[in-house]
């Protein structure tokens, strides 16, 4: 046991723990390769959301432009 500074009631013990951070290391890892992997999804959901998106515009540029046309006239 280390005791640091002037205050006794810090007190940091060093004891290497081999086991714990191979799981923490497991752990971080694991997670990592989570995060990769929802990042490179690409299944039929984005399809139908961008589909949906583009739809979208599309209505409101042909509402837009009507509306812009009635204005002028």
């Amino acid at each position: 046991m280390r005791r640091f500074g002037p205050d006794d009631n810090v007190v940091i013990a060093v004891e290497p723990d081999p086991r714990r951070i191979a799981r923490e290391w497991n752990r971080e890892i694991e997670a990592e390769t989570r995060r990769l992997a929802a990042r490179q999804d690409k299944g039929w959901g984005r399809i139908v959301v961008w589909t949906a998106l583009a739809g979208l515009w599309f209505v409101g540029l042909v509402a837009f432009l009507g509306l812009f046309k009635r204005l002028q006239w």
